[in-house]
């Protein structure tokens, strides 16, 4: 016992050191907003409630869900300075990687039988390239991917000590990853119908059957009557059709549409393109701890249709699979119509079920007699998904891509002689040669004294994650840090002469604006919209004395060195003024 006791602890501490090192080496790059508007969208929920008005800027865009701006506010009150709350919000995440990997480890010493690796396991879980990606941005993925298995354990537990406390806690959380991000709906519906499950199952269960639909409706009323809160005070000048983009009514047409011919075929190869995103990201990890959990429900339906003892915390599985199945339908649904290259294999809507589902994979594959026949399996059930995705593409003729939402597919993007079909091929090569490492190094941790190889795959997801930093994080960031040193001369500028405006023209509908907005948040940024020509704008919109912020590649460049003697470039912007 104090043999093993010692392994898990000795782990355990590599991995911290690990993400350690890994957020020292992340944080001090760390400026501003990498990813917009969604994250300014997030944000500005917090500036508001702590008494800033941004509700100009966040018109431009649509809806974004508020939960994660209930953890942002206090990091936006307390921290005055923009550089700083931004590190603040990026170091929670590294502790919520530390935390999910803690309660997995709870989640694997629970369910996975005779496991002697848990740490490792559950180490590689949660270094899957696209956390450790999104932890150095404020988008939600980490605290969303966190809550996830926070529920999953939440959920287990009650299974298995049936604690009204428990439930309670549960049912909450499940309505709050709802309006942490709508699309996490599908994790909602999986812990309702599990739970209603249970109490079929279950006799004299009444009063927490009655107790859990009351804090459910309590706290999910209180969410809706918050949000038209939220967008009455923000969204004053968005259109109806932009404001639904993110909401409920944008998504019902897309339902209707599946139901035609042209919907139908969309409808299959974007469910197609869901599924090969979380086998080829995981290296097959994904498919192999559905597998697993699949077996584990049939044992349960087996006990149900003998009348033999039930274990009723397999209901866990059948959350699992539920949760998974939800998440990849709605966001096949809601990338129906393909816009872009990604959203064939959008990745970020479904992907925060995956450390379940790694860990459970992991486990099967160091357990199962057929691991490398069941590996073969997995490579050759992908290879007919990727002319699938190739023909919707090509349909389309697709080539914009936003790699960013599909981290764990997009390592090689950054090769531009690679066009949409040939760019699919060559990653199912690449991630396929994955796949068979990472069974073979699950075939050596098998024996004993090996588990330590299970750390190579760590290594190989810490070197992606850098490889996808360096495709869309790190030319960012470093435009952020030179937008820092504009708004330390805006801010000098103001200081000198306090009656300066800070005028922004806005040339399109792109909330561009909103990473300085944010870096200066006691400044008012007034918005012009785009004229013909600088000298079309009023004395009274543009003076002299005002700075003009333009994006460094404006059209009014010249003209605006005309009007204003000094200029100075620098990131993502370019300010003109008189000294």
């Amino acid at each position: 016992m104090r043999k093993e006791w010692s392994i898990r602890h000795k782990y355990a501490i590599i991995f911290v050191l690990f993400l350690v090192c890994f957020f020292g080496y992340s944080i001090s790059r760390v400026y501003g907003f990498i990813f917009f508007p969604d994250e300014f969208g997030y944000w500005a929920y917090a500036a508001k409630a702590a008494g800033y008005d941004w509700s100009e800027m966040v018109s431009l865009g649509s809806y974004y869900s508020y939960g994660y701006s209930l953890i942002l506010f206090p990091i936006f009150k307390l921290c005055k300075d923009s550089v700083m709350a931004y590190r603040v919000a990026v170091t929670l995440n590294f502790v919520l990687l530390g935390a999910t990997f803690f309660m997995l480890l709870s989640i694997a010493k629970n369910i996975l039988k005779d496991a002697e690796h848990t740490a490792l396991f559950a180490a590689v879980a949660v270094f899957y390239p696209s956390w450790l990606f999104y932890a150095k941005t404020t988008m939600v993925e980490t605290v969303l991917m966190t809550l996830f298995v926070m529920i999953s354990a939440l959920l287990y537990c009650y299974l298995e000590k049936n604690k009204l406390s428990t439930l309670a806690i549960l049912v909450v959380a499940l309505v709050y990853i709802h309006f942490l991000h709508m699309r996490a709906i599908g994790i909602t519906i999986a812990g309702i119908l599990t739970l209603l499950l249970y109490f079929l199952l279950q006799s004299g269960k009444m009063k927490q059957f009655l107790i859990t639909v009351g804090i459910g409706m309590v706290v999910l009323l209180g969410g809706f009557a918050i949000k038209e809160v939220m967008q009455n005070l923000l969204y004053t000048s968005t259109s109806a059709e932009t404001l639904h983009i993110n909401d409920y009514a944008g998504q019902l047409e897309k339902v209707f549409y599946i139901f035609s011919k042209e919907g139908m075929i969309n409808f299959v190869c974007g469910l197609v393109g869901k599924v090969l995103y979380l086998g080829l990201s995981s290296f097959g990890l994904a498919y192999w701890g559905i597998w697993y959990a699949m077996k584990e429900v049939w044992s349960l339906g087996k006990q149900i249709k003998n009348g033999t003892e039930r274990d009723i915390r397999k209901l866990f599985f059948v959350f699992i699979l539920l949760a998974t199945v939800g998440e990849t339908l709605i966001n096949t649904i809601f990338n129906i119509r393909p816009i872009r290259v990604d959203s064939v294999t959008y990745g970020r809507y479904h992907e925060f079920v995956l450390p379940i589902l790694m860990l459970l994979g992991l486990y099967e594959m160091t357990k199962t007699k057929k691991l490398f026949i069941g590996t073969m399996i997995v490579i050759c059930i992908q290879l007919p998904m990727v002319p699938m995705v190739t023909y919707c593409v090509e349909k389309y003729q697709l080539t914009n891509f936003h790699g960013y939402i599909m981290v764990g597919m997009s390592y090689l993007h950054g090769t531009e002689s690679v066009e949409p079909t040939g760019f699919f091929w060559m990653t199912y090569v690449l991630l396929s040669g994955l796949t068979m490492i990472t069974a073979l190094v699950a075939a050596m941790a098998r024996k004993k004294n090996r588990e330590v190889l299970l750390i190579l795959l760590i290594v190989l997801e810490f070197v992606l994650s850098v490889r996808a930093s360096s495709l869309y994080i790190d030319d960012s960031s470093l435009g952020a840090y030179r937008d820092t040193m504009l708004v330390t001369k805006i801010e000098r500028l103001q200081a000198e002469n306090k009656d300066r405006r800070v005028i922004y023209i806005q040339e399109d509908d792109s909330p561009f604006i909103s990473i300085m907005q944010f870096m200066m948040r006691d400044t008012k940024i007034e918005m012009l919209d785009k004229k013909a020509q600088i000298e079309e704008y009023t004395d009274d919109e543009m003076d002299l004395d005002d700075i003009i912020v333009l994006k460094y590649d404006s059209t009014y460049t010249e003209e605006a060195a005309k009007k204003y003697n000094t200029h100075l470039l620098n990131g993502h912007f370019v300010i003109y003024y008189n000294p």
